[in-house]
């Protein structure tokens, strides 16, 4: 208590510099930075290889899914399996579709689900998407300024062009009568250009402006216009004109009229007002949030079953739920930010149910275990004979072991010559060629050295002097002083042996010999590894999900070993590394 009272006294006292408060100000931001780092890609493989099968692949693969949205993509893949078991049309049948339309196997509790779906859907998709428009035309009250400021840019910049080439002529007239005139005239020209090309960064910017707003109404109206094409109530033929010469200004670049631009702000609060009018007399086809959701996960179910509904009301259906998932921006952050989730969501452990349903793999995890084992336990026994036999002081030629130790430490052979070893070896396509070249790794037995070297030569000598032999010393006294040392030497060994790639890679071509990381390799590339691994026998999982759950599951060894090794590995690198 004393001590530590006597260390915070000092903590207490102690004054940093401004230069010291900014150093260590700058390492917080610089760890917090590493950590974001670090931790947003591996969150992100752990929610894509616990994502539900059904959203890898669709803009609903992020957090924050509600039961709404699982039940919106989930319909969306129903109705999407079951048009396409539709027969396609041919011109001779497209007279008699209505006829085909009336079968009587029709389920007319389907037809019902789905008709209050696309009632309800349809009514929420009119006010987004005339809300969305609304939005758009509003952006629209700067484009005045913007191409007036384009206009201006342009012509400064076309000045500017015609100044650096009236120079350059003249430049190019006195560079044989007056070469520094020329150099000058040829120096003016070109910081002239490097305005030039400022110009032209700004107006490609203002261009760059003006289209995304034209793409934002092109989009913005067809989705308003496709959604209210049937709908008789409400008339938005003068509203679709104006929006198309509105369009068409933008997309030539003129000014807008205000007068006209007044007009249309109007006739779009008219239509706003109207379909107010319009939701409020068709509320009670409007399903709440609650049996919406009920509905969509029935109806799911009933065309899972292979429940037959007509195929205009497929259309339909489909037509709305795509139309939903545009507009709904909680359900749609860009594919910049897929898979980089936040929040709760629903598990799944469907790709991993793919994963260890697969012989391939379940065969590579196999044989990774039995490289991890087998070399751990051939790497150490190895190593500690070699680290103790260096920490004898007295033994006769331990300086020229030494250097003989060092030597594959500081040169390594090569990969051609250590193929040949192999080869010449019969080690060809035999698991063991994984293992034994690192069994002995010259950086491990010259830690384990200083390790050994640590302990106290008194323990040694008055074991010696009792009898004991050298291998007794080592069995008996060394090893249970050195557990430390032999943990942390075994992790070295076992994270390199879980890993190794290349050493497979070179001497397994055998598909039943090869281990976890030559496989992870496979699937991450999205390429058949042969009969034994192949990522096409994953059955319909999407490849996303399972080379996030590949990643998980090839990180789960090390993960579990690490904190029953953690509390051996600071000191034992930290003795090993250090005599005395």
């Amino acid at each position: 208590m004393a001590k530590n009272k006597k260390n915070d006294d000092f903590m207490a006292n102690v004054r940093l510099t401004p230069a010291d408060k900014v150093f260590y100000a700058c390492l917080d931001i610089f760890l917090v930075l590493v950590l974001i780092a670090v931790i947003i890609p591996l969150w992100s493989t752990i929610t894509t290889a616990f994502r539900p099968m059904s959203y890898v692949g669709t803009n609903v693969e992020h957090m924050g899914e509600t039961d709404l949205h699982i039940a919106t993509v989930d319909l969306r893949t129903a109705v999407d399996n079951q048009i396409s078991l539709l027969p396609a049309k041919t011109d001779e049948t497209d007279a008699d579709a209505e006829e085909a339309e009336v079968p009587a196997d029709f389920d007319e509790e389907a037809v019902v689900l789905a008709q209050s779906i696309n009632d309800t859907l349809k009514l929420q998709n009119m006010t987004k998407s005339l809300n969305r428009l609304t939005g758009v035309l509003k952006s629209t009250k700067d484009v005045n300024a913007t191409a007036s400021k384009l206009a201006a840019l342009t012509e400064k910049r076309n000045v500017l062009v015609d100044k650096v080439w009236d120079i350059k002529v003249k430049a190019d007239a006195a560079e044989t009568e007056n070469p520094k005139l020329a150099k000058k005239l040829y120096k003016d020209a070109s910081k002239l250009e490097k305005n030039e090309f400022k110009y032209n960064d700004k107006i490609q910017i203002l261009d760059k402006s003006l289209s995304k707003i034209n793409a934002n109404l092109s989009t913005s109206s067809a989705q308003v216009f496709g959604v209210f094409e049937n709908t008789d109530a409400l008339q938005l033929d003068s509203l679709k004109s104006e929006i198309a010469a509105l369009s068409a200004d933008l997309e030539a670049g003129e000014k807008l009229d205000d007068a006209f631009v007044s007009k249309l702000n109007a006739d779009m609060a008219d239509a706003k007002k109207a379909l107010a009018s319009y939701v409020s007399a068709n509320s009670s086809k409007q399903l709440s949030e609650k049996m919406l959701t009920k509905n969509m996960a029935a109806l799911t179910k009933a065309l899972t079953d292979n429940s037959k509904i007509s195929e205009q009301v497929l259309t339909e259906l489909s037509d709305n739920i795509e139309l939903t998932l545009a507009l709904d921006t909680s359900m749609n952050i860009g594919p910049g930010l897929r898979g980089m989730f936040l929040l709760p969501w629903h598990w799944s452990v469907d790709a991993f149910r793919a994963l260890l349903g697969n012989n391939g793999f379940l065969t590579a995890f196999r044989n990774s275990f039995i490289i991890l084992i087998f070399g751990v336990l051939i790497a150490l026994m190895m190593t500690i004979p070699i680290a103790y036999t260096l920490s004898v002081k007295n033994l006769p030629g331990l300086k020229f072991l030494n250097v003989f130790i060092l030597i594959p430490y500081l040169f390594n052979t090569g990969m051609i010559p250590m193929y040949l070893v192999i080869v010449k070896m019969g080690m060809i396509n035999h698991i063991a060629s994984v293992f034994v070249p690192g069994a002995i790794g010259a950086y491990n037995v010259l830690i384990m050295r200083g390790f050994f070297e640590g302990i106290p030569e008194e323990l040694k000598e008055s074991a010696r002097i009792d009898g004991a032999s050298e291998v007794y010393v080592l069995w008996k006294i060394i090893l249970p002083l050195s557990k430390p040392i032999i943990m942390t030497i075994g992790l070295y060994y076992g994270v390199s042996f879980w890993n190794d790639f290349m050493h497979a890679m070179l001497y397994l071509n055998n598909n039943n010999l090869q281990p976890l990381p030559i496989l992870l390799r496979n699937i991450l590339l999205g390429i058949s590894m042969g009969e034994n691994v192949d990522v096409n026998a994953f059955g319909n999982a999407p490849i996303e999900a399972i080379k996030a759950a590949s990643v998980f599951m090839s990180a789960i060894p090390m993960i579990v070993a690490y904190p029953f090794i953690q509390k051996y590995f600071t000191k034992g690198t930290l003795a090993g590394s250090v005599k005395g």
